[in-house]
């Protein structure tokens, strides 16, 4: 019998898996919809500084493709590094 418990609860742990999987899937993919749709440049960065995606005018402006720019830090593309460090940790939002 217990066994058969811990089967079950498995199975709905899966099943709920699957489910926040999905979900994650689409949201990631209306996420990357609005991304793409901007018509001009657009670089989500991560609290961290690095680029978290890229749009396609973003990889034209930069001559990038978007695997070279996800990931790397945002501020090498200025002219002035430094400063755009200093600027984005100035106006970064508090964790919440």
């Amino acid at each position: 019998m217990k066994d058969k418990s811990k089967i079950a609860k498995t199975g709905k742990a899966d099943g709920n898996m699957k489910e926040v999987d999905e979900a994650l899937k689409q949201s990631n993919a209306y996420n990357q919809g609005l991304i793409d749709a901007r018509l001009g440049p657009l670089v989500p960065i991560g609290p961290d500084g690095k680029i978290l995606e890229v749009n396609k005018p973003t990889q034209v402006i930069t001559g990038c493709a978007s695997e070279e720019l996800i990931g790397s830090d945002f501020s090498g593309y200025y002219t002035d590094p430094s400063r755009a460090q200093a600027v984005f940790g100035d106006i970064r939002l508090p964790d919440y």
